[in-house]
């Protein structure tokens, strides 16, 4: 399975077009200037040293009627340093490039005919088979394609969270 194939970046740099390891710098390194100082973007870092990788599974089962999918989405923060400081938000018409910003995505599937024949009111004519979707019917098959992922960050460098929101 190529874990690249399903994952899906909204924002930041595309991990997913990366074919090899994730090098830990990732986002950083891009410098502006305001209000006499320097802004330099930064990742975060663990105590020793380590990047952060944060993973958020979540579910509506057992809240919603009916609900039985579970969704994964990944966050690995960049932000506006100065030393301690930092800015976020307006920046006074400072544009930041993509590749330094926050990198968040989510994981996603190909939708299959049979989830389209057994749930047509949530599959409906928006969606066609083979469409990537973010709804998983199952843990496992979220948890599969993140220990594929986490095959691209090296352990020494990296630390990856996995929160579960269920």
């Amino acid at each position: 399975m190529n874990t690249n194939s399903y994952l899906r970046i909204e924002n930041g740099y595309d991990i997913s077009k990366i074919t090899g390891v994730i090098p830990q710098n990732i986002g950083e390194g891009f410098q502006f200037d305001l209000s006499d100082k320097t802004y330099t973007t930064m990742g975060s870092y663990t105590k020793d040293k380590k990047r952060l990788m944060n993973i958020e599974i979540s579910s509506f089962c057992g809240l919603c009627g009916g609900a039985i999918h579970y969704y994964a989405k990944l966050y690995i923060k960049v932000s506006n340093m100065c030393g301690n400081s930092s800015v976020s938000g307006y920046l006074g018409g400072i544009e930041i490039p993509n590749d330094y910003q926050t990198i968040k995505g989510e994981f996603v599937r190909p939708l299959t005919q049979k989830e389209k024949d057994e749930q047509p009111d949530r599959w409906d004519d928006w969606y066609e088979v083979g469409d990537l979707v973010n709804a998983f019917e199952s843990l496992e098959e979220i948890e599969n394609l993140i220990k594929n992922l986490k095959k691209k960050f090296s352990s020494k460098e990296w630390k990856v969270e996995i929160r579960r929101n269920y």
